[in-house]
């Protein structure tokens, strides 16, 4: 998983959405991004971050990550704008706590 607070939405594999049997939204979305526009279909789920106690519903555009890129979810904007990100580079910490 990666936290990319350049992404301005949530990211989930598209192989790994469909083997979760998450529900699927009835509209595609038309995303941009640094490989170009691209519609990708739409799950909804809970995201679990156990290491932070954090258990939120969103909603992720899913897309073949893990062939592409090796990754099986983004983290984006949509859901750290709810979160406080602390980036400690000395004590090589990331957390993510509610305000």
């Amino acid at each position: 998983m990666l936290l990319d607070t350049g992404a301005q939405m949530s990211v989930l594999d598209l192989d790994l959405a469909l083997n979760l049997g998450l529900p699927e939204t009835d509209t595609p979305k038309l995303i941009k991004g640094v490989a170009g526009v691209a519609q990708a279909r739409q799950f909804t789920g809970l995201l679990h971050l156990p290491e932070w106690n954090i258990i939120a519903p969103n909603t992720f555009v899913a897309l073949p990550l893990d062939e592409d890129h090796g990754l099986l979810a983004i983290i984006g904007m949509d859901m750290l704008i709810e979160f406080i990100l602390t980036v400690d580079g000395p004590a090589r910490s990331i957390t993510l706590r509610a305000p």
